[in-house]
């Protein structure tokens, strides 16, 4: 796919925005921390010195037993050479094990602390789920969970000091939000195409009072992102950094500004969260989100099964219960895909549709009324591990990928 011809027009759909009597809501996590020592910390929390708000995303893994009847299945395949095709069936294993797992941190109720690599999630429904550690977001290997008590000031608790967490509704004063935004704006990467949304730096900074690392002309600088207009990629080594007083600088040396960038996390609303690489960045334009475009916990549900109509290629269909790469069952749940070698991540409550489109690739066509081609992972090729259907009378239908056709996600 061209993605000049295919450049994303993103329009933000705004929301009404919820206001306490104690200020406004600023999207910001929320909620109580409890230690091993008994000891209770109350306020806004930044989890694994990334996750923030409340449209971030929790990731880990979750075992999964053998969904499927059978512990392994058939799976044909074909390639053509010199205008001959050869077939040949592969066996499959399904036993499970360890999948990665995401849920939006505003779809839960708690996180309580099980062991050094574990935890249990509680959902707004009460629904419990059995999580391990995949990256830092649970486990030892978190950064730890920082909470701005109300009368304590910044408190960090590590993960092995933590028991459990209780979210909530939050507020923040109104001078408060004049002096710290979420970061926002126009990220464009190297052929045009440009996606606007809430940006996290790094992968790490989210807010405009976190700081842009570098070196410029001999001397350390930390820039606040407040000060900052625009960062324009200049080499795989450097960026050009121009701020609001009308100067511009040129920074490098951290992995801020060069090729050591862990990625430009772009959460576009009603669309997804798209990474960029620095290889791939071109520049960003910030702007001041508005008020209402920000997502508070009162916003969220704890989502609900997944839904829909399953084709095969014969044009054969099943309604009920779908299981996504003997999965997904959820529409909390993500598909994970590539689109033009970037990273993007769609929760399945924002898809209205999957369409095979070759072996290799899908597409998916979103609530907002965008399509998307997505290819690179097991969520949407051949390395599918089935879509399953389990309608009405019970009865559980399988398809591998090759006998798939869509889904459209619903109920009639």
């Amino acid at each position: 796919m061209n993605r000049t011809a295919t450049a994303l027009a993103v329009l933000l759909c705004l929301i009404p925005a919820f206001f306490s009597p104690a200020g406004a809501e600023s999207g910001r996590l929320y909620g109580k921390v409890s230690t091993e020592q008994d000891e209770v910390f109350q306020g806004i929390i930044r989890w694994d010195d990334h996750e923030t708000f409340w449209d971030d995303i929790l990731d880990a893994a979750r075992e999964i037993d053998g969904t499927s009847d059978e512990k392994e299945h058939r799976h044909r395949k074909e390639i053509e050479i010199f205008g001959l095709t050869i077939s040949w069936t592969e066996t499959r294993d399904s036993d499970g094990g360890d999948r990665r797992f995401g849920i939006r941190l505003g779809r839960l109720k708690s996180i309580q602390r099980r062991s050094r690599r574990s935890a249990v999630l509680t959902l707004k429904d009460d629904t419990r789920i059995r999580i391990s550690g995949s990256g830092t977001d649970i486990g030892s290997s978190n950064r730890g969970i920082v909470i701005q008590d109300r009368d304590l000031g910044l408190v960090t608790v590590d993960w092995s000091d933590l028991e459990r967490v209780e979210f909530a509704s939050g507020a923040v004063e109104p001078e408060s939000a004049a002096e710290e935004w979420r970061l926002f704006g126009t990220v464009t990467i190297w052929d045009g195409t440009s996606f606007r949304g809430f940006i996290r730096w790094d992968d790490d900074e989210c807010l405009s009072t976190d700081v842009l690392d570098g070196e410029s002309r001999g001397e350390d600088l930390e820039v606040p992102f407040a000060k900052i207009e625009a960062i324009e990629r200049a080499s795989s080594s450097s960026a050009r950094v121009e701020l609001a007083s009308g100067q511009t600088i040129r920074l490098r040396g951290t992995n801020d500004v060069d090729d050591g960038n862990r990625g430009i996390v772009v959460k576009v609303p009603h669309f997804g969260q798209v990474t960029v690489d620095w290889e791939d960045f071109e520049r960003v334009e910030f702007e001041r989100p508005s008020p209402a475009l920000i997502k508070n916990y009162d916003d969220f549900d704890a989502g609900g099964p997944l839904y829909g109509t399953v084709w095969d290629d014969d044009g054969d269909s099943w309604q009920g219960r779908v299981r996504w790469d003997d999965d997904e069952t959820m529409t909390y749940e993500f598909l994970d895909g590539e689109m033009d070698d970037l990273d993007v991540r769609i929760e399945f409550a924002d898809i209205q549709s999957i369409s095979r489109r070759s072996s290799r690739s899908a597409s998916v066509a979103l609530n907002n009324g965008q399509t998307v081609i997505l290819r690179g992972t097991c969520d949407v090729d051949d390395e599918n591990r089935g879509i399953f259907v389990e309608d009405q009378d019970g009865r559980l239908i399988r398809l591998d990928w090759d006998e798939f056709d869509r889904v459209v996600f619903g109920r009639p």
